[in-house]
């Protein structure tokens, strides 16, 4: 049975499928249920409004928007 690590190493593999398309802002729908849960758990993902994410660094702050302002432009575009 895997650990949470393996766990969580599988759905970084799945985020990291869509960075190397260059993509930081995604919709809901593009990763399964349970990666987009525990990437948000963990911090690697930020809910911008319902059904759209952001990537994020796990040490942001509260109140921090960095991730969003890099991540703006791109948002708009979509």
């Amino acid at each position: 049975m895997p650990t949470a690590h393996q766990k969580l190493a599988e759905s970084l593999a799945a985020l990291q499928l869509l960075h190397k398309t260059g993509q930081t802002v995604f919709q809901s729908r593009q990763l399964k249920r349970l990666d987009r849960e525990r990437l948000l758990k963990n911090g690697f993902l930020q809910e911008v409004m319902p059904g759209w994410l952001i990537s994020s660094a796990p040490d942001v702050r509260d109140g921090d928007t960095t991730s969003w302002f890099a991540s703006f432009a791109e948002f708009c575009a979509k």
